[in-house]
């Protein structure tokens, strides 16, 4: 019996494809903020419900296309149903005149990541002014105020740990990625004294670079690098602590590690420190004081005052003069001598407010700076302001702080970076 044959369907001819701009174009905005009206965007084709990809590049500014989530690409369906596309553009900060091009790609089976040549493209200006106040940073997408940090060794150029590391030229309003050899997420960052830079992952250890442009692993004998607790990087020493591992010294900048001894203490020691007598500290995940006179050869624990701890401590830093400051629960601010224990505490704690802390204490000539979180007034205090909250002028509840050189703040509030003139 002699069968019947079809002819395939014939393909769908994406070279057709055409994107339109619908809307959204040459409108005014402020540096850092979502432009008023999406950017709409129309795809037609010869078939109806072809399938392409649209992806865009800012040709001009450091801003940023979608809700901080998009690839960098999305998929499209000619003259559908809802044929019209819609985003949201936030615009940079590095340009009053800005650009971005929206390409059309044919659809491709393979992995969408690598997408075709284009077959059209349209471009969307914008103008954008400075603010005259707090503006909203650029360059870094969205900021983990839970890991993330600034530091800076010349007061110049400012890095910031933010999953990735980003550098910022001009006093923290744009960021750039930095280039590293490894994809690992990044939850800490140090300078010694020599301007060396260190890099803390979660998962891959320790990186370190002389020049901030070659960089290299010193992880010679760290067993278990998951999930670093505590890091202080020093001239002549270094010293790290996993939550499964540890704590290890290193003399020789990370070529080998050696696994300090601290008694049945627990692995997850964090807050280390050095006194100005020499003597080293650092704590345990009971909140117990360890002090150390040869370096961490060997430790003596200390029991810190419960109003010193309160619940937990959040931060632990020691000043020029030796006095200790202690960020802990119920919103407390302590200092204390570390031999008498005699000192102050200094707590900004309400009802109804749960998880209450302080953290990011800074030392700074002639006063204190330190973050108060979730009360109702969280915030950055200071011993100058009568160890009371700062008006820095922001509208909005302050998660983090960076206090520059010139006495000017960075502010994170609700997973954006702030900078003010």
């Amino acid at each position: 019996m002699a069968g019947c044959e079809k002819d395939d369907p014939p393909l769908p001819d994406y070279t057709t494809g055409e994107i339109e701009l619908a809307g959204g174009d040459n409108q005014s905005g402020v540096f850092g903020e979502m432009l008023a009206d999406p950017i709409r965007l129309n795809v037609h084709s010869k078939n109806p419900n072809d399938r392409f990809y649209i992806s865009y590049k800012h040709t001009q500014g450091n801003g940023y296309v979608g809700q901080d989530t998009l690839p960098g690409w999305f998929p499209v369906y000619a003259d559908s149903a809802n044929p019209e596309h819609s985003v949201k553009w936030r615009l940079g900060c590095d340009n009053t005149t800005q650009k971005v091009t929206f390409y059309l790609h044919p659809f491709s089976i393979s992995n969408p990541l690598t997408l075709a040549a284009p077959v059209d493209s349209v471009t969307v200006s914008a103008s954008a002014t400075k603010p005259a106040g707090w503006c909203r940073a650029c360059g870094y997408g969205s900021l983990d105020f839970v890991n993330s940090k600034v530091i800076t060794y010349d007061q110049q150029t400012l890095y910031m740990v933010n999953n990735k590391l980003y550098v910022s030229t001009d006093g923290g309003l744009n960021w750039y990625p930095v280039t590293l050899p490894f994809a690992d997420q990044i939850v800490d960052a140090q300078f010694n004294s020599k301007g060396w830079m260190y890099l803390v992952t979660q998962n891959e250890g320790v990186y370190y670079s002389a020049d901030k442009q070659h960089w290299q692993a010193i992880n010679g004998g760290l067993i278990d690098r998951r999930d670093p607790t505590g890091f202080l990087a020093e001239d002549n020493s270094l010293f790290i602590s996993f939550y499964f591992d540890g704590p290890y010294r290193s003399t020789d900048n990370g070529s080998t590690w050696q696994k300090m001894v601290v008694g049945n203490s627990s692995e997850r020691q964090y807050g280390f420190t050095r006194h100005p007598d020499g003597r080293l500290l650092m704590l345990d995940k009971w909140n117990d004081l360890y002090v150390s006179g040869n370096n961490g050869d060997t430790w003596q624990k200390t029991e810190l005052p419960y109003k010193y701890r309160n619940y937990q401590v959040y931060d632990l830093q020691v000043d020029a003069t030796g006095k200790v400051y202690t960020g802990a629960g119920d919103a407390t601010l302590s200092v204390f001598d570390l031999d008498s224990f005699e000192g102050e505490t200094h707590s900004h704690y309400e009802w109804n407010a749960n998880a209450q802390s302080v953290t990011n204490i800074t030392l700074a000539p002639g006063d204190i700076f330190y973050q108060v979180n979730y009360n109702p007034a969280p915030g950055v205090y200071s011993k100058s302001a009568n160890w009371g909250r700062l008006d820095l002028g922001f509208g909005q509840a302050i998660n983090y702080y960076f206090r520059k050189q010139n006495g000017k703040f960075l502010l994170g509030s609700n997973n954006f970076l702030y900078f003010r003139e």
